[in-house]
């Protein structure tokens, strides 16, 4: 029998050596905790969320009952729809206008340029002329986000910068784009972005917006997964999402993706809360568990373990008794 560790002392374990420290210096991990049974799954991912928020993180919840996790941009944008672009847009500006002009403590993330001419009693379109000159050089030439997402977020600040009915059109159709919810990409002409969100490009938009956030002078991102559906057998009937064996199988190599590309992550940390059929080595057409996708199993199960003591620094915890 594994040994196990009280979801109490698997927190403070991840706050101090994680959402304090590791993370925010510009870490990434991945980490798996396995709640005491399906029922705890919900309730120690809400947990989990609750401290990486308290932390200052950019935090998405997404359950796997909820979201087509085996395709990459189906997750990308359940993630996408609970990131605040207006807020993180709207304290990338106040940056780049410190140099050159008095901030307010409280800026909205509405119309900038106008607050800022307001507070420094100069004119709005020189707030525009400046700000806009920033935001061409530390956003649109930031070679560490992909092509589109810098695009996307040169366009994102611009219209918080300027505000009004316009401005408001593009930050509805910007956020559209990342959420996965624009039908026809022929709508994103005006914006020079002519490619969706896709299994192909996601990890790519993922890997942006983690150091997007970081550049918000966010303490990180933390993306929480409730995968009590990866293991359940019962088909479910009420419109949630099922997960055949090959879809299963594509979700662990998502994450097995997320695994091996943590270099190129920036301050963030994904935590899949499973239920306990997830612990198992077995093989088998059957098993629904780590095991049946070895890949991911390499990677995070510990081969060797004391029966009596748990390493709470470990990429797979045992959580025991209530979560």
């Amino acid at each position: 029998m594994s040994a196990v560790i009280t979801a109490d002392s698997w927190l403070q374990t991840l706050a101090a050596e994680y959402l304090e420290t590791f993370i925010p210096a510009g870490g990434a991990a991945v980490k798996f905790a396995v709640a005491p049974s399906e029922d705890d799954v919900t309730t120690l991912a809400a947990q989990i969320a609750d401290q990486a928020r308290n932390a200052g993180f950019v935090v998405a919840t997404v359950r796997a009952a909820d979201v087509r996790l085996h395709m990459l941009d189906k997750f990308f944008g359940a993630v996408a729809q609970q990131v605040p672009w207006r807020e993180l847009a709207t304290a990338r500006l106040a940056a780049m206008a410190t140099s050159s002009f008095s901030v307010p403590a409280r800026l909205s993330p509405a119309a900038v340029a106008r607050q800022l001419a307001a507070a420094n009693d100069v004119d709005e379109a020189y707030v525009r002329m400046i700000i806009g000159q920033r935001i061409a050089q530390d956003v649109f030439r930031d070679r560490e986000l992909a092509r589109d997402f810098r695009i996307a977020m040169t366009w994102l600040c611009r219209a918080v910068l300027e505000g009004g009915p316009e401005g408001e059109t593009q930050i509805d159709d910007i956020v559209a784009w990342l959420s996965g919810e624009v039908r026809q990409i022929s709508a994103m002409k005006p914006y020079t972005i002519y490619t969706k969100v896709n299994r192909t490009n996601a990890r790519h938009h993922f890997e942006s917006l983690f150091t997007w956030v970081r550049r918000a002078d966010c303490a990180g991102t933390a993306v929480i997964v409730d995968g009590a559906r990866f293991t359940r057998r019962e088909r479910a009937v009420d419109g949630s999402v099922n997960y055949t064996r090959n879809a299963l199988l594509d979700a662990y190599e998502v994450f097995r993706q997320f695994i091996d590309s943590t270099d190129d992550m920036h301050s963030a940390v994904l935590v899949a809360v499973m239920a306990p059929e997830f612990d198992t080595t077995e093989f088998g057409s059957g098993v629904r568990g780590l095991g049946a996708y070895t890949a991911l199993l390499n990677r995070i199960y510990d081969e060797v373990r004391d029966r009596r003591h748990v390493n709470p620094m470990s990429s797979l915890v045992r959580i025991g008794g209530g979560a």
